[in-house]
């Protein structure tokens, strides 16, 4: 009677083995599909500014990870900081990594993607100009 006890003991740690074991596997293949649509933007090709001043600021989004900004960088008004830089977009927040300088920067702004061909950033202003604290910046695919 005493083996026939561990031999159920034995059988039920297998079976709570078992569902540990898929529970395990379920939460790893659902974080590895959770991490591939966050780092997916579909961003692609060059994105000149409309509104509110057009064509001042242009992002090129050369790769699934790499953006180049480039700003006409007039005095008094809005600008992003140019340069080239690693992006993510994770849950409408664009984290840029600078590489064009030796000691990287981090910058991050809120952006909205408007079907394929369209893109609205949040930027806040830090500018001497009389602009507001925060501004929708526009963006067309060219």
């Amino acid at each position: 009677m005493q083996r026939f006890l561990e031999f159920i003991c034995q059988i039920k740690n297998l079976i709570k083995m078992k569902y540990l074991s898929l529970a395990v596997y379920i939460i790893i293949i659902a974080s590895c599909k959770k991490n591939s649509q966050n780092n997916s933007s579909g961003l692609d090709g060059i994105y000149l500014e409309t509104s509110p001043t057009a064509n001042e600021n242009q992002f090129n989004f050369v790769s699934s990870n790499q953006l180049i900004i480039t700003s006409n960088q007039r005095a008094n008004q809005l600008n992003f900081i140019p340069g080239t830089f690693k992006y993510q977009i994770d849950n409408s927040v664009m984290t840029l990594v600078s590489m064009s300088s030796s000691k990287p920067d981090t910058i991050s702004y809120l952006v909205y993607e408007h079907g394929k061909d369209s893109l609205s950033v949040d930027y806040n202003c830090a500018c001497l100009c009389p602009c507001p604290l925060s501004l929708n910046v526009i963006f067309v695919k060219k």
